[in-house]
């Protein structure tokens, strides 16, 4: 009699897994059992060896289907380990970025520390500039006020010396007035008859003061001298003689004698004087 333990389901079943095989040969014993106590036979018939055969079949497709997905799943396995190997080699330059910030936060956070180091520095040299602005500050208030003082002295000693200078100018004058006439007669054969000191009046408002105004004949004509005083004659000096003297011959028709009395005269200003045809005479030439 045939049972399942006398069936070898490796030997029946050599292309199955031992789990598949041993299924397939309980399936076997159990058909034939069933065949044996039901007497319908006492050997596998030919439709239950075709039956079993088709089983075998599906379960042999089940195992092409199974050892197909263990295929895929092997190439998905190498695929997610390929992965993974990415993602590891990822993670590495990961971490090689983190540690190169790491270097660079760091000298950062030494470069801001030396900044702090060199804005304390800024902020002590301030303090010591602010200092010494403030000490400028109040010497330039004493300096101020020392110029203000100066001013006021130089502004008095311009006065004085305005003084001297009027003093010295109608000294000059006086000495002019009373030797002028005995020089252009010797000079020019001029006769003064008369010399002072005066004023020419244009109109009501306007007129000149002639520090030397003198009245004389020349040659049978009478001729008027206008003449003016300073200590150091300028080309200046010249050029306002200049302008009044046409001021004068505006109201005044008669011949002017131009002249000029001082103590010293640059060469530049004796020729520009005798350019204009103005005589100059000189504080040594005058009598005391």
């Amino acid at each position: 009699m045939i049972t399942t333990e006398l069936i070898d389901s490796q030997r029946l079943f050599p292309s199955f897994s031992g789990n598949q095989a041993r299924e397939l040969s309980l399936a076997l014993g159990k058909v034939v059992e069933q065949r044996e106590k039901s007497q319908l036979a006492k050997l596998v018939t030919k439709e239950d060896f075709s039956e079993l055969k088709q089983i075998v079949t599906s379960l042999a497709v089940a195992q092409q289907k199974t050892e197909q997905r263990i295929d895929d799943l092997v190439v998905a396995q190498q695929k997610t380990e390929q992965r993974i190997d990415d993602l590891v080699v990822a993670q590495q330059k990961t971490e090689q970025r983190i540690d190169d910030l790491v270097v660079a936060q760091q000298k950062t956070e030494q470069r801001i520390d030396d900044l702090v180091v060199a804005q304390e520095k800024t902020e002590q040299h301030l303090e010591k500039l602010t200092e010494r602005v403030d000490d400028l500050a109040v010497a330039q208030q004493k300096t101020e006020s020392q110029i203000q003082k100066l001013t006021k002295i130089v502004g008095k000693v311009q006065k004085d010396v305005g003084g001297i200078g009027n003093t010295f100018g109608y000294v000059l004058e006086d000495r002019a007035i009373k030797t002028l006439p005995s020089l252009l007669k010797t000079d020019f054969n001029i006769e003064v008859k008369n010399m002072i000191r005066d004023f020419i009046e244009y109109d009501e408002e306007n007129s000149d003061e002639i520090n030397i105004l003198g009245y004389g004949i020349k040659e049978n004509k009478n001729i008027m001298i206008v003449g003016e005083a300073k200590y150091q004659v300028s080309k200046k000096h010249i050029d306002v003689l200049k302008k009044m003297i046409k001021r004068v011959q505006k109201v005044k028709k008669i011949h002017i004698f131009p002249l000029f009395v001082c103590a010293s005269a640059a060469p530049p200003v004796k020729k520009y004087a005798q350019q204009q045809g103005i005589k100059l005479y000189y504080s040594y030439q005058l009598e005391l």
